[in-house]
């Protein structure tokens, strides 16, 4: 068995390598859609987890005095923004010009099936558009009236057409049907 020296040393990285995981490290933590468990950056970085986590530590420090930080809940990392950077961040997202896929979805719903119930959006959708028709009656893209039973109907507004360049509703280009969005693309789906 041979038996270390004393003057031998576990190999340290290079800065270069640890600017490198860094990078790559901050890379992930943006642009996961969910937060990254260690095990899942070990993988991913094929780095050991001490090193992760130490480079883990390194970035939350430094993020400590930026408008975003790093976030650890249940032992799963994800990049977040700022409580001081947050007011910024609402004013952006109720911008006329800045709309989610989701909301995107249900504002093709309203303009094409309006007026539209928040029931029937459900059906439609499979999922609870409530954060979307949020989102677009704040941007005054889309009004909610009250009709029988209590019922919300939805319609767009003048804001929405003048967004869309429309003079009326019949200026809406005709919906595409299945076939015709998937043509050519075995993989299509709708979102």
């Amino acid at each position: 068995m041979a038996v270390a020296s004393p003057h031998e040393t576990t190999p340290v990285p290079s800065p270069a390598a640890a600017d490198d995981l860094e990078c790559a490290l901050e890379a992930l933590l943006f642009l996961a859609p969910e937060p990254l468990a260690v095990p899942e950056l070990v993988r991913l970085l094929q780095h050991g987890e001490p090193e992760i986590l130490k480079t883990l530590r390194r970035l939350t420090r430094w993020y400590a005095k930026r408008g975003l930080r790093i976030t650890e809940q249940q032992g799963r990392y994800h990049l977040t923004v700022a409580p001081t950077a947050e007011k910024a961040v609402l004013a952006y997202h109720h911008e006329p010009g800045f709309l989610s896929d989701a909301a995107y979805g249900t504002l093709a719903l309203v303009a094409y099936l309006q007026p539209i119930t928040t029931g029937r959006l459900l059906e439609l959708q499979g999922t609870d558009g409530s954060h979307a028709l949020q989102t677009l009656q704040d941007a005054g893209l889309v009004v909610g009236t009250p009709g029988e039973e209590s019922w919300l109907f939805f319609r767009t507004t003048e804001a929405f057409l003048e967004a869309a360049e429309l003079t009326s509703l019949d200026e809406l280009p005709p919906p595409l049907t299945w076939q015709e969005s998937t043509a050519g693309n075995e993989q299509a789906s709708f979102r």
